[in-house]
């Protein structure tokens, strides 16, 4: 759904997206893991990055964050992240709003695999995406957002609202409990 959007503004000329096309296919990976990981399954988190390409059009529009791959891609982060939880507080209070005239909510989506590895590795894959979605989400984004963007621990600080050392510090203590969960693991030791 993204590309689409990206491709259709490129084609007509009239969105400034048609810049940013070699940008998301650099990156596209790494937003849509972090997508995942806010998200509760694959299409919330399509949805999450096509609403994200959506908000990142219109602030090229109005001229709030230039084309630079700097600034778009702590951008996108932040605009995943804060689209989340303005979802998850909706989900949140219309499933009290159900429980309150006795409706069930929807059944969540299996989280379904979302790194990008060789299918020989699933099994592997599978496991390793179980130990990071294990972590508390303030860990995993962190890890995310360092490992597959390659965000310096600065624009992490920026895209989460927290200060550098505390990044710091979240970083090495998702790694250590990373690494932890690995080594009691038999198919990772």
């Amino acid at each position: 759904m993204p590309e689409k959007a990206i491709r259709d503004s490129k084609e007509t000329g009239d969105s400034p997206l048609g810049n940013c096309v070699e940008w998301f296919r650099n990156t596209r990976n790494s937003l849509l893991a972090f997508a995942r990981l806010q998200a509760s399954g694959d299409l919330d988190a399509e949805d999450l990055l096509a609403e994200t390409i959506k908000q990142i059009a219109r602030a090229l529009a109005d001229k709030r964050v230039s084309d630079s791959p700097d600034d778009l891609t702590p951008y996108a982060f932040t605009t995943i992240r804060h689209t989340a939880i303005t979802w998850r507080r909706r989900n949140t209070n219309r499933r009290c709003s159900e429980q309150n005239y006795g409706t069930e909510a929807e059944a969540t989506e299996q989280i379904q695999p979302w790194m990008s590895v060789s299918e020989d590795t699933d099994y592997l894959k599978n496991r390793l995406q179980e130990k990071l979605l294990l972590l508390p989400v303030e860990l995993a984004e962190i890890i995310i957002m360092k490992t597959w963007s390659e965000l310096s621990f600065s624009e992490i600080a920026r895209i989460t609202n927290t200060a550098k050392s505390t990044v710091d510090s979240r970083y090495r203590d998702a790694l250590a409990r990373l690494r932890k969960m690995l080594r009691e693991d038999p198919i990772f030791y």
